[in-house]
């Protein structure tokens, strides 16, 4: 388990001009730190809604175009109005303390990317709670694993909030699928969660113990 670290890189420039570009002063870092900055949350495993993964700020959402302007320096050309991936605002991981100790994983946490930025925007882009994460702890003598995060149905109604549990942004809008082995009986679950409240929604449990892997387990063949 360690800290959350959260780098934003600049792609390109969000306006290229023909004074002072140049290629090579990108892509170039703006921030590495570790996320929500003044916590200590102790993590492992992050993961996005899957429609966001490989997803970029709209600031670096550029064109071929953009990007021969700075190569050659001879035009002016705004990226705005570029449509492309959006970026994802939650990610999902296993959590152990926040107190910034490597202990064993005993829950999972949702965090927001976004906290702290101005000027979000409206409606289900505003910030719906002024957390910087949520956490859902397990029990004592229980011990989380790696996340699956399955997407939520579409919603019915496309209006902020329809149809939903919260107006927080779609990236949070999956089911948070967790296994988790409890010590006290020998056996492991699996979790459900609403990743748009971090509140469990269902519990699996399994007859048996299964055990601890790091991004999946591995079976013997069947036999044939």
């Amino acid at each position: 388990m360690t800290r959350y670290w959260k780098t934003e890189v600049e792609l390109w420039p969000p306006t290229a001009t023909s004074t002072g570009m140049s290629s090579s002063e990108w892509p170039k870092v703006l921030s590495h730190s570790p996320w929500p900055l003044g916590t200590n949350l102790c993590v492992e495993h992050p993961h996005v809604h899957p429609n966001y993964e490989s997803g970029v700020h709209k600031d670096n959402i550029i064109t071929e175009t953009v990007k021969a302007a700075v190569q050659d320096g001879t035009a002016t050309v705004s990226s705005s109005g570029n449509s492309g991936a959006e970026e994802s605002r939650y990610v999902f991981m296993s959590i152990s303390n926040e107190v910034g100790l490597a202990t064993a994983p005993q829950g999972w946490v949702r965090v927001d990317l976004w906290h702290g930025r101005e000027n979000i925007g409206q409606s289900n882009d505003e910030v719906a709670s002024t957390d910087p994460y949520s956490v859902h702890y397990l029990n004592t003598r229980q011990f989380s694993e790696e996340v699956v995060l399955v997407p939520k149905a579409p919603l019915r109604d496309s209006s902020p909030g329809a149809d939903s549990t919260s107006e927080l942004h779609p990236s949070a809008r999956v089911w948070v699928l967790g296994m988790f082995f409890d010590a006290p009986s020998n056996r492991s679950a699996l979790a459900v969660l609403d990743g748009e409240t971090m509140q469990r929604q269902a519990t699996i449990w399994l007859d048996h113990a299964s055990p601890h892997g790091l991004h999946g387990s591995w079976l013997k063949p069947a036999a044939r």
